[in-house]
């Protein structure tokens, strides 16, 4: 199940453990709610197995994909598509921004993906996936904190009204139905 974090008062946490065998990938995957704006979220997952060997997310980050077992990935999504492994595909790693990002998107807009340190934003048809790799069998110990940073506080717990370019300079757009342009 999806759960849902409305802004940056929310924290929510997760708790959970699991018995893994080497080669085990565990996704985690952050999608949109309603529009990418704004759904940065902050989230460092740090693993432990039961003898202390602890793996975190940003303490392990690094421009390498599978480095210390993490990669950094991505996987388009249309309405009430749910992928499955294997469809989702690397990122890039910007050494500018130093985040992880779609391939070939160099210019930051609002609703970019990207994997950072310690926080992920999906993209406006896209889903973002910190994946871990597990290095040997165990048992292990899942823990973090989720907050949606990017989007402020308001009453009710809710999202937060943005001003959008219509409500500055209104424009329409028009498609031809023959050419798609």
């Amino acid at each position: 199940g999806w759960t849902y974090v409305a802004n940056s008062s929310a924290h929510i946490p997760l708790r959970t453990s699991m018995d893994v065998v080497a080669g085990d990938k565990l996704y985690f995957v952050l999608n949109r709610y309603g529009t990418a704006a704004k759904d940065a979220t902050t989230f460092d997952p740090t693993i432990a197995y039961a003898d202390g060997e602890t793996h975190t997310a940003s303490k392990e980050f690094g421009d390498e994909q599978g480095k210390k077992g993490w990669h950094y990935e991505y996987a388009a999504r249309g309405p009430f598509y749910k992928p499955q492994a294997g469809e989702f595909l690397d990122l890039d790693y910007s050494a500018a921004d130093r985040r992880w990002i779609k391939p070939g998107e160099n210019e930051k807009k609002e609703d970019s993906l990207f994997i950072s340190a310690a926080a992920m934003h999906p993209g406006g048809k896209e889903e973002v996936a910190l994946v871990w790799t597990a290095p040997r069998a165990g048992r292990v110990q899942i823990t973090s904190d989720l907050s949606n940073a990017g989007n402020r506080p308001v009453p009710g717990d809710g999202r937060s009204f943005r001003m959008g370019s219509g409500s500055y300079a209104p424009w329409d757009a028009l498609m031809s139905r023959e050419t798609g342009e």
